[in-house]
């Protein structure tokens, strides 16, 4: 199990020692110090919002939750955002309507972070981001964070395509024209910041790569679906292209990407890292070699854990919530 630890190397863990980044606001800093008012419950109840229920990753991050609060003895209340901002206002309503004391969740559109801090800190209850940030509108941080180390996870990634790049010898065969796919989120500042970041590191460490060869689209709604769509959007632009090179923001997105090209015939030639281990673990483990090679392994059930144990022990012993939490971020390859 890779435990979330503090750590002062580069793609392992960072646990920053402050309550809270100096972007945050006052309110907020006020609403994480001190504990909600009111009656004692004989069980503390502690809500996960999550963006898509049907989903291995959210099935990681629910299974660490559940255990985390069941060792703590703490009732749990989970509840699936749909990857819709209406709805994850919604639901986030119902938990304090049922009397959270704490809440997790992963914000499906960073724009409605502010109503979303202001209705937790309106509650009186701890609030805790998992996977993307709560950010305003000038991307400051609103809430203490548990994720994805962004920069360090894309240049991992980046520096494992480069160096496959250079093993397979592509891009000095004149034979082959290469193609690299960028499954882009920029709407999303945490994705953004890892498809830049492992964009700006595969250029960096693949000097025979130009810019000119990497073809950015749209990943719409962050799932295989949108990628296979624009992955073919790709295919159907650059016929030239004769081997292709897959990233996105997460593991999905190549995923849905590597469908697109096996339904073309593409595959054979295609090379794919993600960012993730939701569906990615099946796709690594199983007995089916795919286009998808590798992935920055991150551990979904020790970040549902973490977010448990954060609100309990702020709940129970008013322990401060770190501003940002990262889990280890390290390259995972297809088993041979």
């Amino acid at each position: 199990m890779l435990l979330l630890r503090t750590v002062r190397t580069r793609i392992s863990f960072i646990l920053l020692a402050v309550i809270l980044a100096a972007g945050l606001t006052v309110a907020l800093a006020a609403g994480l110090t001190g504990c909600r008012g009111g009656a004692a419950r004989e069980r503390l109840l502690f809500a996960l919002l999550v963006n898509r229920l049907n989903n291995p990753w959210t099935e990681q991050q629910i299974a660490g939750f559940r255990e985390a609060c069941a060792r703590l003895e703490a009732d749990v209340l989970v509840l699936d955002n749909q990857m819709d901002a209406n709805m994850t206002l919604s639901n986030l309503d119902v938990a304090l309507e049922q009397g959270a004391d704490g809440v997790a969740l992963s914000p499906p559109d960073q724009k409605i972070s502010a109503l979303i801090v202001d209705r937790a800190f309106s509650a009186d209850i701890p609030i805790v981001a998992l996977d993307l940030r709560l950010l305003d509108y000038n991307n400051r941080q609103l809430a203490p964070y548990l994720g994805v180390p962004n920069l360090q996870a894309g240049r991992a990634a980046g520096q494992w395509l480069a160096s496959e790049l250079e093993r397979l010898g592509w891009l000095e065969d004149r034979r082959l024209t290469v193609g690299v796919a960028a499954l882009t989120f920029d709407a999303i500042w945490d994705m953004r910041l890892r498809t830049d970041a492992l964009r700006q590191s595969l250029l960096d460490n693949s000097p025979a790569l130009s810019a000119e060869q990497i073809y950015p689209v749209h990943h719409r709604r962050m799932d295989a679906v949108g990628a296979l769509l624009g992955m073919h959007e790709l295919i159907t632009a650059h016929p030239e292209v004769t081997n292709w090179v897959v990233y996105a923001g997460n593991d999905e997105g190549v995923i849905g990407a590597v469908r697109a090209l096996e339904q073309v015939g593409l595959d054979e030639k295609a090379l794919g890292c993600g960012i993730g281990y939701g569906r990615a673990r099946a796709e690594l483990e199983g007995s089916r070699t795919t286009a998808l090679k590798a992935t920055v392994f991150l551990d979904g059930e020790e970040i549902g854990r973490t977010a448990a144990e954060y609100l309990y022990n702020y709940r129970v012993n008013g322990t401060p919530i770190p501003a940002a939490t990262y889990t280890d971020a390290q390259v995972t390859e297809a088993a041979p």
